[in-house]
């Protein structure tokens, strides 16, 4: 199963001796994502993953990484896919957990970020009576044998408290990798997971590898931003069970999608997701420029909207059929 935990969760014991979550699942038992799109951009922070454990193994001291993505860039989708690779392993003594994922709560302390990873290891023992030490220790032992390759810890941003960042939160985690000797990779916002290793010299130093997932670019002017999306586009299609329409030149609606997107790429499965119901509610199975153009309306503007972000203009033509020249400014 995959160890996922936030250190806030409620729990009791089951039928195994270890905790149970009260909605009747194990903890560290996520869903998949609802609609997982792995495209080729995921692949490379995929190889880059697997390069920091090989170096790791390699040499003997950890290899960080750092990972920055704005919400809806795909981050959830690299992360289920690094974890479904290494899933733990059931023993007759022990549980190898090559991967834990730990998501760290807002607001957090250095107490409640080292409960979250003792959750993430489904340490049964108590916490409570523990204190700041013997909780690092005890976090230590069981990263060892678990045999832990990989720790990754999300939402790192959260370690910023009024703006600035937290200075023993970020000590702690410095102390935690080089006394595991475990690689992590932290994840969150681009510009304050560079402000936190900056902030701390020697934390910085542990993370050589830093990517960054950002929105899909889209110029007609440069093919290669074109043919990228592109892809994404056909991707996003299969793994979507949707197909769009060949009514409209496919340069034309690349351009609309990506108006209408921005080039997110969870904007992108919304309206994907809501037109392919349009289209299915008039019977057909194949969205055309009218499903997008009511799928943006009725689904994207509000998703937008309540993540605290202002739609653009509605790209699409609501005709049935679209037409090779129809469109917004493709280079927007």
């Amino acid at each position: 199963m995959i160890r996922h935990a936030t250190g806030n969760e409620e729990a009791s014991h089951g039928d195994d001796g270890r905790y149970a979550r009260t909605d009747g699942r194990y903890r560290g038992d996520p869903d998949p994502p609802s609609d997982f799109i792995f495209y080729p951009r995921l692949e490379e922070l995929r190889g880059d993953v697997h390069r920091t454990l090989e170096l790791t193994r390699l040499h003997g001291t950890p290899m960080c990484m750092a990972l920055g993505g704005v919400a809806g860039s795909g981050k959830s989708s690299f992360i289920y896919q690094i974890m479904t690779e290494h899933l733990p392993i059931e023993t007759d003594d022990l549980t190898r957990i090559p991967v834990v994922y730990v998501e760290l709560p807002s607001p957090v302390t250095r107490r409640q970020a080292a409960r979250a990873i003792l959750w993430a290891l489904d340490d049964p023992g108590p916490h409570k009576n523990l204190d700041y030490d013997e909780i690092n220790e005890r976090i230590i032992t069981l990263l060892r044998n678990c045999h832990v390759r990989l720790v990754i810890l999300d939402d790192i941003h959260h370690i910023m408290k009024k703006r600035a960042v937290d200075w023993d939160l970020s000590e702690w985690l410095k102390t935690l990798i080089k006394k595991s000797q475990v690689p992590f990779l932290i994840i969150g916002i681009p510009k304050l997971v560079t402000r936190i290793l900056e902030a701390n010299d020697q934390l910085s130093r542990l993370f050589q590898t830093r990517e960054e997932l950002q929105p899909f670019p889209f110029n007609q002017r440069d093919i290669a931003s074109v043919v990228e999306f592109g892809q994404f586009i056909v991707f996003a299609e299969e793994a979507l069970g949707v197909r769009l329409t060949a009514q409209t030149d496919r340069a034309t609606l690349l351009a609309m999608l990506h108006q209408a997107t921005a080039g997110v790429v969870g904007n992108v499965v919304w309206l994907l997701r809501f037109a392919g119901y349009e289209a299915r509610a008039r019977g057909s199975d194949t969205i055309e420029c009218c499903d997008l153009s009511r799928g943006f309306a009725k689904g994207l503007v509000g998703h937008l909207r309540a993540e605290g972000k202002n739609p653009r203009p509605n790209p699409f033509p609501q005709s049935t059929q679209g037409t090779a020249g129809e469109g917004g400014n493709a280079n927007a």
